[in-house]
C-alpha cells in the first residue's frame, strides 16, 4: 500500500466518524424537546359580575418541575389577586408565574392557578380573553425539557353587570287641552 493511498484512508476514515458523531449529536438535540399536548385550561365561572372573581385553572397533564406561565389578561376590566404554584410578577397587563422545584425532583406540581377581580365599577357588558402562553417547561427531574407554548390557548369570559328593569308610569291629572 502506498503512503498516498494510506493518508487518504485516514483521512477518509476521520470524516466519516466526524460526521457520525455530528449527526447523532443532532439528533439527541432534536430528540431532548417534546410537546406538552395535554395542557388544559379552565376557568372557575365564564361569567361574572362586577367585583366578582375568576379564577384561571392551568392543569399540566404531566408533572413539572420548572415552568414559567404567562397569563395575560384586560387591565380595564380585571385586576390580579392572587396566584397558586409558583411566583408571581404581574405587570398590569400579564402575571407570570415561575416555578423551579429546588428539591430535584421530589416537589413537581401538576397545575397552577390565578385569580383575578372583576373591577367592581365597570356599567357595561365586558367580553374578555385571558391569553396563556408557556416556556421553560421541564420534567420533575429535569432530564426532560418540552416544548414551550408559543400559540395562546384563550379563554374567554364575559363580566356583565346586574342589569335592573325599571319602569316609568306617566299620569297626568289635570284636563287634557285639545
Amino acid at each position: 500500500m502506498e503512503k498516498g493511498e494510506y493518508i487518504m484512508k485516514k483521512v477518509l476514515s476521520c470524516i466519516i466518524i466526524f460526521a457520525l458523531i455530528f449527526f447523532l449529536l443532532q439528533i439527541n438535540v432534536y430528540a431532548s424537546s417534546i410537546p406538552l399536548g395535554s395542557v388544559t385550561v379552565n376557568l372557575s365561572k365564564e361569567k361574572i359580575a362586577p367585583g366578582e372573581t375568576v379564577k384561571v385553572n392551568i392543569n399540566f397533564g404531566t408533572e413539572l418541575g420548572a415552568y414559567t406561565f404567562d397569563v395575560a389578561y384586560d387591565k380595564n376590566i380585571f385586576e390580579y389577586v392572587s396566584t397558586e404554584g409558583g411566583t408571581e410578577n404581574d405587570n398590569g397587563t400579564r402575571v407570570r408565574v415561575t416555578y423551579y422545584d429546588s428539591t430535584g425532583g421530589s416537589n413537581p406540581r401538576s397545575n397552577m392557578s390565578v385569580t383575578f377581580k372583576a373591577k367592581a365599577d365597570l356599567v357595561t357588558t365586558n367580553p374578555t380573553d385571558f391569553s396563556i402562553t408557556a416556556e421553560g417547561l421541564a420534567n420533575s427531574d429535569a432530564s426532560q425539557d418540552y416544548d414551550d407554548i408559543t400559540s395562546p390557548i384563550k379563554k374567554s369570559i364575559t363580566v356583565e353587570p346586574n342589569y335592573v328593569d325599571y319602569s316609568i308610569k306617566l299620569n297626568y291629572d289635570g284636563n287634557i287641552i285639545a
